[in-house]
């Protein structure tokens, strides 16, 4: 596995370190429908489309997000084998991804990640990971991140969560230079529990029951 690989998937695709992260008998939701947006699972066929998606906005992603990723050594080769990993991670119920695709539209304009909790977490002051099932995180392209639908997407995944999804207690890591994510957390009303100043990332916390 390469070393930008490496990196993205510890963070997107990072095996379960949370017993409570997934059971057996729990149930995957196969879609999210809103008047917006269709969020559906990552699969292999979406691999260029998916690379066209993030590399549009590489730059912009790379200094928001804070996640060393996407890289602008990113090749084609490197993202479909990422996209095989992130799949395959899918179907074992190990971690989840989905793209984001504006209604009615085939273009992929960004993805969503539910994860075990990582261990790293651990490290971080004042912050209790034990009390939570799972993390999410999601990013949008340059473009789609100044429309009015991007301000409502937040909006519209917690009640899926709420509904559709096992957990309890969601964890939201937000870089500090993520401001659009940033403004649809507050927007929502999330209490900020921890602060990671050596990462400059923000944890929000999502109680879905």
């Amino acid at each position: 596995m390469s070393r930008w690989l490496l990196i993205f998937c510890l963070f997107a695709c990072a095996p379960a370190q949370a017993l409570n992260f997934w059971q057996d008998e729990w149930q995957v939701p196969a879609q999210l429908q809103t008047n917006d947006y269709v969020l559906t699972p990552l699969s292999n066929d979406d691999a260029a489309a998916f690379y066209k998606a993030y590399f549009s906005s590489q730059s912009f992603l790379y200094h928001q997000l804070g996640w060393a990723w996407p890289s602008e050594k990113a090749t084609p080769e490197m993202n479909t084998e990422m996209v095989r990993y992130q799949v395959e991670q899918h179907l074992q119920r190990r971690a989840f991804t989905f793209i984001i695709r504006p209604r009615n539209k085939d273009t992929i304009v960004g993805a969503l990640y539910l994860v075990p909790i990582l261990e790293q977490r651990s490290d971080v002051p004042g912050l209790a990971e034990q009390q939570y099932d799972a993390e999410l995180s999601w990013w949008l392209t340059e473009r789609e991140s100044s429309s009015d639908s991007a301000e409502r997407l937040l909006s519209q995944v917690l009640p899926w969560l709420a509904t559709q999804w096992p957990w309890q207690n969601l964890l939201l890591p937000v870089a500090t230079t993520n401001e659009v994510a940033l403004a649809q957390v507050r927007r929502q009303g999330l209490s900020q529990v921890a602060e990671d100043k050596d990462n400059a990332t923000l944890f929000f916390s999502y109680r879905a029951r």
